[in-house]
């Protein structure tokens, strides 16, 4: 047993007791949990039951520990990648993870449920304390969650612990994660809502798609771990208004100091005096920031840097949504036809992806698309008819200098001008976007390409500038369907990067009912995180009945999908 002291939130105690098990004793732990739970009567106390909960992990992905918590102590389990317990101690252990009478309640609790199953093989039951308060799937900060109920105004450090990839590793900070959730989830303010929501429970989900999700989740995280924690930023200038906020005026896009509640800005003095702030507000090229101790004017400033992590991207965002609903039992991920496609394939599936239906194939339709690839040599020609055929999936392979950007132009000025058919083309870049939209502007193909406000405003509007015409700022859209039509147009081509694709703001303002995704066209492909395709390919279940890959050959796998039909991969050539 040890202590570690508490001074992250003005609340009791202040120093918190930590009771340390071996992985093979955790059944010891899941007991101590459970009488803890007991009310003098004998029963189950509703709010006693409900047990904070945090993991870390190896650089691996295997989990390193396991710590649940009550409102005073933290019980910890040394686990480092061994995922075997001790016979029958162990199915106590197993029983507590998956009780339908106490409940585990975390922050990002489908993410813990879904990494535990993996690792350790047992069901996982708890609730998600992000959305508990939200009248939404949107997820709420812990901070925003503590203010809910503590009444407290400074939360700043609350979020800079919730990182489960935190490369200190720190033990303390993981008994602080359980702990506060335990605050959370054992609060007067959140017994109701416990009680009444739908619990997380990886019971909901088929076990090979628990077995996928495992996998992909934890090659998330490697990934997610092996991202540097500290960026320099780079700057051109900076000053200070009358609040003593700095305005920053940044140099290059790719170091901005960025808003985000999961990092703070660490600006150095050349007396080696270092100041600590947040990024409060940014425009363009300048960020604004406010420090939690006065900064004088007059300090000469040697560096910035950005400690911590950017924020979400909306395709994470709409990834962790998805995998709530379905940890929920609210979505069915077999209800995609393309999640089936590539991950969870029926024979009836392998039968469909074999052998298309042939309306659209054949040398009919060979000899119409003759006036649109007649600037193509024979592969890129070959990849068209095959991207315009009923093939639901085609991947192209092709080095640079093959024609890529040009081919994905030729198809979609055959969907466009032939049928008049809505077609979607994304990519991981915006400038692998616009390199495709020139394209499109010199075949004529009536188009419109989305663009976010920050990616263009003062850093790259002069990148635009040959179709400026057809470029739609995030912040021009229209949040009305009428205003939407009115702005798209005649256009049934629609470019954008996945992450705008992914953006929720884009559904709620009619873009989609203006112009469906039904053919969905994917340059670098293989640069994207193959786990953010599924919420994709489930959120427009409903409309998508084509997808098309394109990468280069050394870096696009064609085992992201292992069909043979006659379409189902090409190659193109110099």
């Amino acid at each position: 047993m040890g202590n570690i002291n508490q001074t992250i939130l003005p609340l009791p105690p202040s120093s918190l007791s930590v009771y340390y098990y071996r992985r093979q004793l955790a059944g010891h732990a899941a007991r101590a949990l459970s009488e803890v739970s007991i009310s003098k009567d004998g029963d189950i106390d509703t709010q006693l039951g409900v047990f904070g909960v945090s993991i870390s992990q190896l650089d691996d992905g295997a989990i390193d520990h396991i710590a649940f918590a009550t409102d005073i102590a933290v019980y910890l389990i040394e686990v480092g990648g061994n995922a075997r317990g001790d016979g029958a101690l162990d199915r106590v252990f197993q029983k507590f993870l998956g009780s339908t009478t106490t409940v585990l309640a975390g922050f990002g609790m489908p993410r813990i449920s879904l990494r535990l199953r993996h690792n350790l093989g047992y069901h996982v039951r708890g609730v998600d304390l992000s959305t508990l308060f939200s009248s939404s799937t949107s997820a709420w900060r812990p901070s925003k969650v503590v203010q809910k109920l503590c009444a407290i105004d400074n939360t700043f450090r609350v979020d800079s612990l919730w990182h489960e990839n935190d490369q200190e590793g720190s033990v303390e900070k993981l008994c602080l994660r359980a702990w506060i959730s335990a605050k959370v989830g054992r609060s007067e303010v959140a017994r109701v809502p416990i009680e009444n929501v739908r619990k997380v429970d990886t019971r909901h989900v088929r076990k090979d798609i628990l077995s996928c999700l495992g996998t992909l989740l934890q090659q998330t995280d490697v990934l997610a771990r092996a991202a540097p924690r500290v960026t320099h930023s780079e700057h051109e200038s900076y000053d200070f208004n009358k609040d003593g906020k700095m305005k920053l005026q940044n140099s290059r896009y790719k170091t901005r100091v960025r808003v985000s509640k999961q990092s703070y800005v660490e600006v150095v003095s050349r007396t080696g005096k270092v100041y600590q702030g947040e990024a409060v507000r940014a425009k363009g090229k300048t960020t604004e920031i406010a420090f939690r101790q006065g900064i004088s004017e007059a300090s000469d400033i040697s560096s910035v840097h950005i400690v911590g992590l950017d924020e979400p991207t909306p395709a994470e965002k709409a990834r962790d949504t998805l995998l709530l609903r379905v940890l929920k039992d609210e979505d069915k991920l077999l209800d995609a036809d393309f999640v089936r496609y590539l991950w969870f394939r029926t024979r009836e599936d392998e039968q469909i992806l074999l052998y298309p239906s042939p309306d659209f194939t054949g040398s009919t339709h060979s000899n119409a698309l003759k006036p649109y690839v007649r600037h193509l040599n024979d592969s890129q020609a070959r990849v068209v008819t095959a991207m315009t055929s009923n093939d639901p999936i085609v991947i192209v392979h092709g080095p640079p200098g093959t024609g890529k950007t040009t081919t994905i132009s030729s198809a979609a000025e055959v969907w466009s001008k032939m049928y008049s058919l809505p077609v979607w083309i994304i990519g991981h870049s915006n400038v692998s976007v616009k390199n495709i939209a020139e394209k499109l502007l010199k075949r004529d193909v009536d188009f419109k390409l989305i663009v976010s406000k920050e990616f263009y405003v003062e850093w790259h509007e002069h990148i635009y500038e040959k179709i400026t015409a057809r470029l739609i700022r995030t912040d021009e859209l229209p949040d009305n369907v009428l205003g939407m039509s009115r702005l798209i147009g005649s256009s049934t081509v629609i470019l954008s990067t996945l992450g705008l694709l992914s953006n929720a703001a884009l559904e709620s303002n009619g873009l989609f009912r203006v112009v469906s995704v039904e053919r969905l066209v994917i340059d670098e492909a293989s640069q994207i995180n193959v786990f953010e395709y599924m919420h994709i390919f489930h959120k427009f279940r409903r409309s998508l009945v084509k997808v098309c890959f394109f990468g280069d050959s050394k870096q696009c796998d064609t085992t992201i999908w292992s069909g043979e039909g006659k379409n189902s991969t090409k190659y193109l050539r110099h």
